[in-house]
Parts: structure tokens; C-alpha cells; sequence
């Protein structure tokens, strides 16, 4: 009777942190749209590291010589974010550069947001592509554009990453300047990510550990 009375209490136990946990699984970081607006970058480029790594995002790959900054906008960018004032950019090098970005948990899919381009008088953008990869390091959707000018305005693209198979754990940015564009890399804004859903198994197994506490809380009453 005691050995039965230990297991229940171990059930409720289990079952209560299942109830606790299970909400905040399904409303993990990347549920939510990164913009890089929390920063103040005011004072000019201020480095993503951190930034990135408070959503369980580690930056790593950064090509030599270069780095991977949030900046703010301003009417002489001759670009314009998704979402105000900020956005990402690479800089430092007009040679071919890249970085890598690397999710704590993998996810269903990526998306993000190229800002818009504009100059009335005439400006050239890098080349630049994004891929992502699985947890196997296998690479799947590879988006991006060609090196181009602009005259006058280019609106803003968002754009959608998957893989074949498995989940996404992470992704490359490559740009190329090409020793004439107007900045080093892409700039871009607005990362989203959907999270992997809970398996089957263990949704079955919290049901099943809430309905003992729910037996347990019964039999008290």
C-alpha cells in the first residue's frame, strides 16, 4: 500500500511539472519574430552575438576581419527594415563573407525578411544567398538574388527556408560585394521560426500523468 501511495505521489509530481513545462514548449523563442529593435544601436553597429544568443541562437563562422552587427537605420542607408529602426547586416570586407547561425532546438522552418532597397540616383546590392541545414548538416532551401542596381525603390521580400528531411538546425548567410556594391552583405530583418511540436509520445505520456493526479486528487476529496 505504502509502494502504491509512492508511485501516485511520484505521478502527481511528474504530471504537474508536465502541465508547467508543456506551455512554455509551445511557446518557445522562436514562436516570436526577431527584429533586433530591443537594441539600442544609436551609437552605431552594435554586435548580434549576444543578442542572437538570448534566443538560443549562437553566431558562429563569421568570416576573418569581419563581424555581424545590428544597426540602426537612418536616412542615408539607403535601405529600410521590415520592421523600425533596426536591422542585421555583415560588414568589414568587400570579399566574399558569411556567417552562420545555429539553433539551440531545431525547427520546422525559417523565414526572414531581405529590407527594402532604394536610391533614386542609381545603387548597386550584393550578391547574397541563404541555406538552411538539417541536424545532419544536410542543406536544404537555398534562396537569394543576383548582384543588381536600383533606381528608386525595391520593396522589402520575406523569404522561407525548409530542409528535406528532419528539422532545421541551422543556417548559412553568404553574401559577395564584388568589389562595387554599396555594402558588404545582406541586410537583413525579421527572423521568424516555427518549433518542432511536441512527439505524439510524450503528449501521451503527460495526458496520461495528468489523469493519475487528476485520480489521485479525487480520491483525497
Amino acid at each position: 500500500m505504502k509502494v502504491c501511495s509512492r508511485i501516485i505521489k511520484a505521478s502527481m509530481g511528474l504530471a504537474l511539472a508536465f502541465l508547467l513545462i508543456c506551455p512554455l514548449l509551445n511557446q518557445a523563442a522562436y514562436a516570436v519574430t526577431i527584429n533586433f529593435d530591443s537594441v539600442d544601436a544609436s551609437g552605431g553597429p552594435v554586435d548580434a552575438t549576444s543578442y542572437l544568443a538570448g534566443f538560443g541562437i549562437t553566431l558562429s563562422n563569421v568570416t576573418s576581419g569581419t563581424s555581424v552587427d545590428i544597426v540602426k537605420n537612418t536616412d542615408s542607408d539607403w535601405t529600410n527594415p521590415s520592421s523600425l529602426p533596426n536591422y542585421i547586416t555583415q560588414s568589414g570586407s568587400l570579399d566574399p563573407v558569411s556567417y552562420t547561425l545555429t539553433f539551440a532546438a531545431p525547427l520546422a522552418d525559417v523565414g526572414f525578411t531581405r529590407t527594402m532597397y532604394y536610391c533614386e540616383t542609381g545603387i548597386a546590392y550584393p550578391e547574397w544567398h541563404v541555406q538552411a541545414f538539417n541536424e545532419s548538416g544536410v542543406g536544404g532551401t537555398v534562396v537569394g538574388e543576383a548582384a543588381h542596381s536600383v533606381w528608386g525603390t525595391e520593396p522589402a521580400k520575406v523569404y522561407s527556408l525548409t530542409v528535406p528531411s528532419g528539422y532545421i538546425k541551422s543556417v548559412v548567410v553568404s553574401s559577395d560585394n564584388h568589389h562595387f556594391a554599396a555594402f558588404a552583405a545582406v541586410n537583413l530583418d525579421d527572423f521568424t521560426g516555427t518549433p518542432v511540436p511536441l512527439p505524439p509520445t510524450v503528449l501521451l505520456l503527460g495526458s496520461a500523468l495528468a489523469a493519475l493526479g487528476v485520480l489521485r486528487a479525487r480520491r483525497r476529496a
